[in-house]
Parts: C-alpha cells; structure tokens; sequence
C-alpha cells in the first residue's frame, strides 16, 4: 500500500483551495472533506499493515532483546508520524471550516441604477413608467441616470407606488431622435388644430424649411387647446407625415394664486378708465437663445419671469420654490440646478438657508448665478446680466411689484 505524505497531501489540498471561488466552493470543499476522510482511513489501515509487515520479517536468529528493543524503536517513529499526519490534516481542516464559514456563497445583489428613458409623453425607467407631469416636476431628461427607492428589480411584482427617483448622473445631450417645440396653437383650412409658429412667432422649420405640423386630435381635445394657446409638441424623427404629440400646455394661471374678488361700485366699470397691460419690454441688449435660466423663490408668479426671459429669447423657464409646489415647478434643487445654465435667486421669496444653498451649489457646478431682493421685471433682467457677465452675485436694486 502506498504511503500517504502527509505535508505534500496538505500543501496540494491548499493549492487546490486556491482556485475556488463562490461559483465552484460547495463542491470543492465536499470533495475536498470526503477525500479527507478516506486519507484518514488509508492512514489507520497503513499503520496496522505496517506493524503486521514488520512482526512477520523478523529473523529467528535474533534474541529476544534483540527484538524488544527493535520493536520500543520502531513504535515511537512510527507514533511521530501519526501524528504529524494527523496534526497536519486538522489544521488543514480548520482552513476549510473557516472559509466555508465566511465566503458562504450568496446571490449578487442587482445594481439599483436605471437610464431614463423618454417618451414623446412622459418617460419609461426600468418597468415604470412616469407621466409627463412627474418628468417635469422631476427635472428629468433622457438619458439621465437615476436610482429607484424601493427597486423594483427586488420584487417579483411589484404594485406599490411609483418609487422615489434620485438622479445620480445628468445627460447633457437631449435626445437624438426627439424633436420639441414650444409653439402657438392654430387652425387649418379643415379646422384641425396645427402649430405653425413657435412661442416667439417665428416659423416652425422642419429640415430647414417653414412647414405646419398637425396636432393630436386626441391630446388636443384631452388638453382643451384652443387656438392661441402655447403648447410644447413633441415628434420623432423622421416625421413623414408631419404630424405631433401634444406634450404640454402652458398655462401661466395655474403658476398664480387665484385672484380675489373684489365688489367695486358700477361706475368703476368703464371701459374709458380701464388700463391694459402693456406686454414686457427688453431694456438691456442680451441673448438667452439656447440657454436654460432657473429662478430660485418667486414661484407665484412665474408669468412675470417668463415674460422677461421670453423677451430675451431664453430656451426655457425653471422654477424652485420651497414654498411652491405644482405644475411647472421642481421638486428638488440641487436637480433644478444641474440642469441650468443660469441660476437666479430671489432672496425675498426663499429662507436665508435655501439661498445660500443655491449660491454654494451654484458656484460647485460653475453656472452663471446672481441673487436680487426684489422682484420686478427690470430687476430680474438686471440680475440675469450680471450672471452673464460673472459681476458680484448681489447689487441692492429698488424696482418692485406691489
């Protein structure tokens, strides 16, 4: 019978345990403990053959002294080596009892990160989907990448609400394949509802030429669109047919408080004493084409603030205001920031920590940022200048709306 070495058979054990991994460590160290055992086996039964072998060689001739004191050396030697073995295979034995213990093999936990993808009407991330409201309020755009709270991924079916999102890294490319245009509503020949011109009555351009896209009958009727109104239409590209999703519809009244309702005496109401509002008028010389402007506080009255930004041709409105919620307006700053390219802060309408919170966050991310205490047209216009030409965040000005 072959003899079993005992550190060579536990050094190749312990190159064997390097190789295993969570994938193939339940089978290894089964094989690993039924070899073992068997070894401890072979090593009983070799010691009792061993001590057969050498009764039966030896020689008549010798003594019975002679044979005492080969026999009392023998047995230590062999005593030694037993336990060697023995030594050897239990340490070799912890090993795997401790590794068994602490690399138990565990299913990979699934990565919790989604890619936003956008619809001409809301957005699909992971398997839910949000409507065009949510997106807005959200500040989310195509190709964002975002967390889910709970994940879905950890349910087999999951029917509980829309999960909280957090956005981890913002896109700056908008999507390739979707065109969007902020423009007035119109009727063709057929009294189908169209959009001939953008918001500031420049032709809508398809392929570089003035073109008509036809509106959704469904969306229009589901929006009550009228003629005049100001809607964001949305299409994918190629668009054969020319014709548009109705995304949105602006609606500056939903941005205010509803009016009171004041009795005046019947002679007030005349026509000759009434004054019309004149529309917002640039007093400085600057252009926001392409450019997104974010006002921080002011949220009841975003009409004035469009108007301003509108008059200077901005690409779009966004609004934060801790105190206002609702259409139109973001749910989380240091999102509505990121997606800015000028931050404006309304110190006289947001708390002494969301201002500072704004300029800080600001000024990490590298926008354009001013602040104003007071809320007129000439002085939002005055501040979006001084951010575009990086002069002190703050300049006292006097021009307010009573």
């Amino acid at each position: 019978m072959v003899k079993i070495k005992a550190d060579t058979y536990c050094e190749d054990i312990r190159n064997i345990l390097n190789h295993v991994n969570e994938d193939n460590f339940e089978l290894a160290t089964q094989a690993i403990a039924t070899i073992s055992k068997y070894a401890h086996e072979l090593t009983e039964d070799e010691q009792a053959s061993h001590t057969e072998v050498k009764k039966s060689e030896k020689k008549p001739a010798e003594s019975a002294e002679t044979t005492k004191a080969v026999t009392e050396k023998a047995v230590p030697e062999k005593t030694v080596t037993e336990a060697a073995a023995s030594e050897a295979a239990d340490d070799l034995f912890k090993i795997i009892s401790t590794k068994a213990r602490h690399t138990e093999k565990k299913a990979s936990a699934p990565v919790n990160k989604y890619k936003v993808e956008r619809k001409l009407i809301g957005a699909k991330i992971g398997p839910q989907y949000y409507s065009e409201s949510m997106v807005r309020k959200l500040g989310l755009h195509g190709g964002d990448m975002v967390t889910l709270t709970p994940d879905p991924s950890m349910h087999r079916y999951y029917h509980g609400k829309l999960p909280q999102v957090s956005i981890v890294d913002v896109n700056p490319v908008s999507d390739q394949n979707i065109v969007r245009e902020k423009a007035i509503v119109d009727k063709d020949d057929d009294d189908h509802f169209v959009a001939k011109y953008q918001y500031n009555h420049e032709p809508i351009l398809v392929d570089g030429e003035p073109s008509t896209i036809k509106l959704n009958d469904d969306d229009a009727h589901k929006n009550h669109i009228e003629v005049g109104d100001i809607i964001e239409l949305a299409y994918y590209t190629p668009n054969e047919h020319n014709e548009a999703r109705v995304t949105w519809k602006y609606d500056v009244l939903d941005d205010q408080p509803a009016p009171v309702e004041v009795k005046k005496p019947h002679a007030a109401y005349s026509d000759k004493t009434e004054r019309k509002i004149k529309a917002f008028q640039p007093n400085m010389e600057y252009d926001l084409t392409n450019k997104k402007v974010l006002m921080c506080g002011y949220g009841n009255h975003r009409s004035i603030a469009q108007e301003v930004v509108d008059a200077h041709h901005a690409k779009e409105l966004l609004m934060y205001d801790e105190k206002v919620s609702g259409k139109g307006m973001a749910g989380n700053l240091l999102t509505a920031i990121k997606h800015a390219d000028i931050v404006i802060v309304m110190l006289n309408s947001i708390s002494h920590h969301t201002a500072n919170q704004a300029i800080s966050i600001a000024r990490d991310q590298n926008k354009l940022v001013s602040a104003t205490n007071t809320n007129s047209p000439l002085a939002i216009e005055e501040a979006i200048d001084r951010a575009l030409k990086r002069e002190p965040i703050y300049m006292p000005t006097s021009h307010v709306i009573e």
